[in-house]
């Protein structure tokens, strides 16, 4: 699940690289989202990876500190790079993770409004049942990578594993279930996730056009606060299932 961080880089990025428009075809920009969706997942990632990292030990543990004190525990137990311990899977994941989610979200959107004999206009739970969905479908592709990137960023030095060994270990004990532990809790979670941040994020745009500059584009700084305004709202609201899932995918 993502972090508010993570979700305020990838549509920073995704604005950049001029994602879909309204009017396009969709068969005419299907690469512009695979290339939005890769290329933001993977900066984002490898940008929040130490305070993912950070997340993900806190979770499990249980054990509470600050942000700086748990960054300065994992340099001292295994140096600069320990940060990013786990970050290649992640971004293995997160780039397949992002493209599906676009792609998906704006196709189930093209399919609401074409529903009818009159193309219709989608409303905020129109909107919500759409990016729960789309999150869904996303997230179900990569859910085995997400096992394994918990188990991997969890490793201590002198420890650290390849992603196939790490498999193998998970397999030898849990059996095929190793590809879908904690799944229930997370994908219900990847929902209320999906649904709250993408919903409000188009929302929150919407308003700022009708309201403020309806006669311009939105600014870059505009994207952002955006972002970060629904995807804390996101994360409020599925935080608790995320962390059930990743405790539950360490067992």
């Amino acid at each position: 699940m993502k972090s508010e961080q993570t979700g305020r880089f990838e549509r920073l990025i995704g604005a950049l690289l001029q994602m879909k428009s309204n009017n396009e075809p969709f068969n005419e920009s299907w690469w512009k989202h695979f290339l939005a969706g890769g290329t933001a997942g993977a900066v984002s990632r490898t940008c929040t990876a130490p305070l993912d990292r950070l997340k993900v030990m806190v979770q499990v543990t249980g054990k509470t500190m600050r942000p700086l004190q748990g960054l300065l525990q994992m340099v001292k137990e295994g140096g600069i790079t320990s940060m990013w311990r786990g970050n290649g899977i992640n971004v293995l994941k997160i780039a397949p993770e992002n493209a599906v989610k676009f792609l998906t979200y704006d196709e189930i959107k093209g399919m609401m409004i074409h529903s009818g004999d009159v193309n219709k206009t989608l409303n905020s739970f129109d909107r919500a049942l759409a990016a729960g969905i789309a999150g869904i479908v996303a997230h179900t592709v990569i859910y085995p990578l997400e096992v394994l990137k918990t188990r991997m960023v969890l490793q201590r030095t002198g420890e650290t594993q390849s992603i196939l060994r790490t498999f193998l270990d998970g397999f030898r004990v849990n059996g095929f279930n190793i590809f879908f532990k904690g799944f229930t809790p997370s994908i219900f979670g990847t929902f209320a996730f999906c649904a709250v941040d993408l919903a409000s994020y188009e929302a929150l745009k919407r308003t700022y056009q009708r309201t403020i500059r309806s006669d311009k584009d939105i600014s870059l700084l505009v994207i952002m606060c955006c972002g970060f305004t629904s995807s804390v709202l996101g994360n409020l609201v599925a935080y608790p299932l995320g962390m059930v899932a990743t405790y539950v995918q360490f067992s």
